[in-house]
């Protein structure tokens, strides 16, 4: 009975397995079923990497985050769960690469929120040593967090370093991040809101000083949050998640109406994200003689 049992097993082997060619598809000698190799970039590397971060890193900061790849929604889970080779490469660097682009526009999001509820109280402020010292907090909330661009920027050029950049046609792509952050920095030290020092000249009249930092910083923020604005619609983003849109009034209940706990709030999810999305997801460990540094 054994044996007819398994020379029944041996035959289907054969003829739904073998025969049938899914040997070829799992595991193909034949060069007509092999994947293509992209002789433009260093493949391998791009493999390596993802490998790397994915088995090394812990990316429980990503484990709300899905994105849409046509009809369907893939969570980060599934990005991250399997093993990177020549056969998944270019499907994995492609979810990989909205993954982070979906995680990178929801920090993008949080930050500007919450800067934009610290912009209210400060106006609102009727007294005018209470007015300076919210905007004093908005000074400090600001250069405190300028760092954690330098971050992701770094993430971003770690990525291409890795052969793990997409074509700029394709929507997915992270070049419009990369030029927002880059962007927005540029108008923060231009227009002087990046700075050392908050009084920054002798005698000054601290009523025109608070001022002049509130109006410099709408000026320099007016082009990044007209364009983070765009990017949060799904239909543009291709990123799908319960929690990626931050609703307004749950961070004016989380504030309280306190610049102070706004600001201090502020630096703690800057220095979360550093922990969380640079040094847990393992990026420290890719490419360590670099970080991104201005010119």
């Amino acid at each position: 009975m054994c044996h007819k049992m398994n020379s029944f097993y041996t035959e289907m082997i054969k003829i739904n397995y073998e025969d049938l060619g899914f040997i070829q598809l799992i595991n193909p000698t034949n060069h007509k079923f092999k994947p293509p190799i992209d002789e433009t970039i260093n493949q391998e590397l791009g493999i390596m990497t993802l490998n790397t971060l994915f088995n090394e890193g812990s990316w429980n900061s990503f484990s709300h985050m899905e994105i849409l790849y046509g009809n369907l929604i893939i969570s980060a889970t599934t990005v991250i769960r399997d093993l990177v080779t020549n056969y998944n490469f270019h499907l994995k660097k492609f979810y990989f690469t909205q993954m982070l682009r979906c995680r990178f526009l929801e920090v993008l999001i949080i930050y500007n929120t919450s800067l934009t509820a610290l912009m209210r109280i400060c106006r609102n402020k009727n007294n005018l040593n209470e007015y300076v010292k919210c905007v004093l907090y908005l000074f400090v909330a600001i250069n405190d967090t300028v760092k954690m661009f330098d971050f992701m920027l770094t993430i971003i050029e770690k990525l291409r370093l890795s052969n793990l950049w997409l074509p700029e046609r394709l929507s997915s792509n992270l070049l419009a991040i990369y030029k927002l952050i880059y962007n927005y920095v540029i108008d923060l030290k231009t227009n002087n809101v990046v700075r050392d020092m908050f009084i920054n000249k002798p005698e000054v009249n601290i009523e025109h000083l608070s001022n002049d930092y509130t109006l410099s910083f709408q000026k320099a923020r007016y082009k990044f949050s007209n364009i983070l604005s765009k990017l949060k619609k799904q239909n543009k983003n291709m990123c799908y998640s319960n929690d990626f849109m931050i609703i307004k009034k749950d961070l004016d209940t989380k504030f309280c109406n306190n610049a102070i706990i706004i600001s201090k709030y502020l630096y703690d999810f800057y220095e979360n994200f550093v922990k969380t999305d640079y040094e847990d997801t393992g990026f420290n460990k890719i490419h360590q003689n670099y970080f991104w540094k201005w010119v």
